[in-house]
């Protein structure tokens, strides 16, 4: 994608193929959004505003790849986006950075995508979102700097896990259904699943994924295949 910005390169490497995403940094995105997009956003702050137009560009331009003419992209009542009947999708923003992931449902069931500025997901959420495994490999790392980049990439890794498997169950989804594993050689997620979660998803243990990190930003990016 001409657009994306080069400090995001990696981005492009991290969903498997026939995944189709974009990205672009908030301040560089147009100011362009349907009437029927506008309504969402019409009592949001300015800054608000932004983000939510950066994050729906990106998904035009995902759909584009894909060969699809998008036009409003509307969501459902918790904020969801509302895809095309063929296709799924996620869309996150930063701050700073929007992005966006697409497929058709004929090669991923499910697509989930987050980006999160390290510096700002606070370690008070440790206790809410950790599970046990995790609240040890935190406590684990001695060097502070990494514990924050561990704490943001599982924090991340959730909220992406959230987004690929709510349209599907269209139930809760906790932070203590997801436990989140990382090899940071290969930048890969093993992202286990509770047995709550487990019997939306007969015979699937958990989901994969992959991670980067640029600058001051995470991005988690999971999938389930089709």
């Amino acid at each position: 994608m001409a657009d994306m910005p080069a400090e995001c390169a990696e981005l492009a490497f991290l969903f498997p193929d026939g995944v189709r995403m974009a990205c672009i940094r908030v301040q560089d995105a147009p100011r362009r959004l349907h009437d029927a997009e506008r309504v969402y956003v019409k009592k949001a702050v300015e800054k608000r505003r932004r983000e939510f137009s950066a994050g729906r560009f990106c998904a035009r331009e995902a759909l584009r790849q894909l060969g699809c003419n998008a036009g409003p992209i509307a969501q459902d009542a918790g904020g969801a986006p509302l895809w095309p009947e063929d296709i799924v999708g996620a869309i996150t923003h930063s701050s700073t950075y929007a992005a966006a992931a697409v497929a058709g449902k004929s090669h991923l069931r499910g697509i989930g995508i987050d980006l999160e500025a390290v510096s700002r997901v606070s370690e008070m959420i440790a206790g809410k979102i950790l599970t046990g495994p995790e609240k040890a490999r935190l406590q684990n790392e001695p060097d502070p700097q990494e514990r924050q980049r561990l704490l943001a990439l599982i924090f991340s890794a959730k909220e992406a896990v959230y987004k690929c498997l709510h349209p599907i169950t269209q139930g809760r989804i906790g932070f203590e259904d997801a436990c989140i594993e990382c090899e940071p050689s290969r930048s890969v997620l093993r992202i286990q699943l509770s047995a709550r979660i487990r019997p939306f998803f007969p015979g699937i243990q958990g989901l994969p994924g992959r991670y980067c990190f640029f600058y001051d930003t995470v991005c988690a990016a999971v999938w389930l295949a089709a």
